[in-house]
């Protein structure tokens, strides 16, 4: 069982980061088809309309490139964290070298520090009961007579909170095989998360926007490792395994054509050899995603590449090789 209450200072980045243009897209939640969402659809409503924007508003957005901005934030303040775990570890007697462990978390993470998108900053502003004074409308502006958005400005922000809590657990096992070779090992070792809760609210009135079972946070994911050495040879298959997810678990099931993505599993493997004398060279290959899978459909983008990359990338190779003198 552990207890750690911890504080982090921003960074030069986070609070000082240059200013910088560019033109790019963003989501309007007081569109006519977003309006209704969110983590709180009738403070949204209220705050779209208390702003002027008339009922069936059709936003260009996201259609039509803007102008929007990027900077750090001088008045960003620590963030402070309690963290609570408490853990098992169970190594039986019965299957020597075999440890299995247990722990569940749960971290509260208060003024975190946050990079919000421009699609963040803008729902944040309307979400919030505080509007329009909070900390993320000054970074919006809207045409005062088309009611576009006509610039934002992307920073880090003191999110009010973050919290997490989750199970994860982990296996590690590893024997000699004699009978392929005095020299010869096999392991295994398998790491398993369940996300039971990841949520961050952009102030203290605002409703909680809700990420665990989204893109990039599924509830359940695993990686399972097999190695197996013996002598100047070693080799490993591994599988990585994340669960289905919904594209935003604040909006209604059949807001999105395909609300979900499905679970994938990538398989990659490699090989590695140490030749010469005293072994001194060792040549390396690996192969990733051996089975040329690819990413659950429709392909996702945003964060969503980043899950799936190796589903967007396809199979692909690389080459090592090392000397040691």
């Amino acid at each position: 069982m552990n207890f750690t209450h911890a504080i982090r200072a921003p960074s030069i980045t986070e609070n000082f980061n240059p200013s910088s243009t560019f033109f790019d897209f963003a989501v309007d939640p007081c569109d006519a088809q977003n309006i209704g969402q969110g983590p709180d659809p009738s403070t949204r409503a209220q705050n779209c309309a208390a702003a002027g924007i008339p009922a069936g508003f059709q936003s260009t957005s996201e259609l039509a490139s803007f102008l929007q901005g990027v900077a750090g934030n001088p008045h960003l303040q620590n963030e402070k964290s309690n963290a609570f775990s408490v853990g098992t570890i169970i190594a039986p007697r019965f299957i020597p070298n075999l440890t299995l462990s247990a722990d569940y978390l749960n971290i509260r993470l208060n003024n975190a520090i946050s990079q919000f998108s421009g699609s963040q900053v803008v729902a944040a502003c309307y979400d919030s009961p505080g509007f329009p004074n909070n900390q993320f409308c000054n970074n919006v502006q809207r045409d005062p007579t088309t009611h576009q958005l006509s610039f934002i400005e992307s920073s880090y922000f003191n999110a009010a909170l973050y919290q997490y809590r989750g199970v994860v657990g982990a296996l590690d096992y590893r024997t000699a095989t004699p009978f392929l070779g005095a020299d010869s090992h096999f392991g295994l070792n398998a790491s398993y998360q369940y996300l039971i809760k990841l949520t961050q609210a952009a102030d203290l009135n605002s409703a909680p926007t809700h990420l665990s079972g989204s893109i990039g946070y599924p509830k359940h994911s695993a990686v399972v490792t097999f190695n197996y050495d013996n002598g100047p040879f070693a080799g490993f298959v591994s599988v990585n395994y994340t669960g289905k997810v919904r594209v935003d678990p604040d909006t209604d099931y059949n807001f999105y054509q395909y609300p979900t993505r499905g679970a994938v599993a990538f398989l990659n493997t490699g090989l590695s050899v140490d030749v010469g004398p005293e072994k001194r060279f060792n040549f390396r290959v690996a192969v990733d995603n051996l089975l040329n899978t690819k990413p659950p459909f429709p392909s996702p983008a945003g964060g969503g590449s980043i899950s799936y990359f190796p589903g967007l990338l396809g199979r692909y190779y690389r080459f090592a090789a090392g000397v040691h003198f």
